[in-house]
């Protein structure tokens, strides 16, 4: 039972043993995936930022090379604001450089805009920021404007007039680009685990532009929800804009990744439990069996010597173990259970023989200790063979005398 307790406190010792470094080979599994993670979302930010910032710089050099290159033309719709003629041919001009704007137009230096009297495209958010832009503020940053119409950001040029009009003095020439661009960027640069959106500098939680599109599109809520917030990844002020570009993780750190590792080492430690409680199984058989083995043996030596003790002769050799090994050559490791069997019996089997001597049965004790001898026989169990043979003749004579003195 020591050996046995021994090896079960062996086994429990593993178990543990194997659970704490797997779960130590998990959690540095965790982190590793937990590095890469904010490797991937900090590239994947940077990235976006950079070709969002580099948009807006190309923008605004189109804007101003249309400028430069209409230098005259632009001066001479400013100072001739009813020219109807000249403000299409312009715009159509402006198309060349940007294909997919949304409104143009131009501002003396008194900030007056031009051509858009009822405000369809150039809005009361477009005219403010105008203003700002003529003064320096950076509150002209560019965001998203809503409408009137479509969604769109504009870009403002200064325009210094020269000599053409009063010395020094600034006009403005004002385009407005529909934002998809932005959005496209965004989804080139998003990760299946994160989300990218532009949000207001002000506003953080005010979405400007996702990768599916500008607010109004997108399926979800326009505003950030709290839980987002919380797994922001990545954060970046976009130059010269009201914007702040925002890489969130789709889902909490390390979920879906902890049941995973955790489903791994409940597996190994689950085939390592089941090994030790079959290696704890198989010692106890084997143990049952040794033991077994060993009473039996001393069972087989210690009855002929007491038949011998009472004037049984006995033979020199008590157990033929070649018999045995043939058997369970012939017929596999089940030729011991046989052996097992009939020496696991040996209690009932003596008191059997008792109670039959006791009444005087000695025809049935020849025929049970003939069947017996012939069984131990079989098995190699010589003595006790010749122990058998020997009750069997003693229990014939007294069956005979009696007999005859019947």
């Amino acid at each position: 039972m020591s050996r046995l307790l021994l090896l079960s406190l062996i086994h429990i010792l593993g178990v543990v043993t194997v659970a704490l470094v797997v779960y130590w080979i998990n959690a540095e599994e965790k982190q590793r995936e937990e590095t890469a993670a904010k490797m991937v979302i900090h590239h994947m930010g940077e990235a976006a930022s950079s070709q969002i910032n580099r948009e807006l710089k190309q923008l605004r050099r189109h804007v101003r090379l249309f400028s430069e290159e209409y230098r005259e033309e632009i001066i001479q719709l400013m100072t001739e604001s009813g020219n109807e003629e000249l403000y299409k041919r312009l715009k159509n001009r402006i198309e060349v450089y940007i294909p997919d704007f949304y409104a143009f137009s131009v501002a003396p230096p008194d900030g007056e805009v031009l051509f858009d009297p009822f405000k369809e495209a150039i809005g009361d958010l477009c005219r403010i920021d105008m203003r700002h832009t003529m003064e320096g503020e950076k509150s002209a940053a560019p965001y998203v404007h809503p409408g009137p119409g479509e969604y769109h950001i504009d870009i403002m040029v200064p325009f210094d007039m020269g000599v053409a009009g009063e010395h020094g003095a600034q006009g403005l020439v004002f385009v407005s680009v529909k934002p998809q661009r932005f959005a496209n960027i965004l989804s080139d640069n998003q990760h299946h685990d994160f989300n990218l959106y532009l949000v207001r500098e002000e506003a953080s939680q005010l979405i400007e532009v996702g990768a599916g599109g500008v607010r109004s599109s997108l399926k979800r809520s326009f505003r950030l929800e709290a839980q987002e917030l919380t797994r922001i990844g990545y954060r970046a002020a976009i130059p010269d804009t009201r914007w702040h570009l925002l890489a969130i993780r789709s889902k909490e750190p390390g979920v879906g990744v902890l049941p995973r590792l955790m489903s791994a080492e409940f597996v190994v430690v689950l085939i390592y439990a089941l090994t030790a409680l079959l290696s704890l199984y198989w010692f106890m058989r084997c143990a049952n069996r040794d033991a077994r083995k060993e009473t039996a043996v001393r069972s087989a030596q210690d009855l002929p010597s007491g038949v011998a003790a009472s004037g049984v002769a006995v033979g020199p050799e008590v157990l033929d173990k070649t018999v045995l090994d043939g058997l369970v050559e012939t017929i596999g490791p089940d030729a011991r259970e046989l052996y097992y069997e009939l020496l696991d019996a040996r209690d009932e089997t003596v008191s059997e023989i008792l109670s039959m001597i006791a009444v005087g049965e000695y025809d049935a004790l020849g025929r049970l200790t003939h069947q017996l001898k012939g069984s131990a026989g079989n098995l190699g169990l010589l003595a006790l063979a010749a122990s058998f043979k020997d009750l069997e003749a003693a229990a014939a004579d007294r069956h005979g005398e009696r007999s005859e003195g019947g």
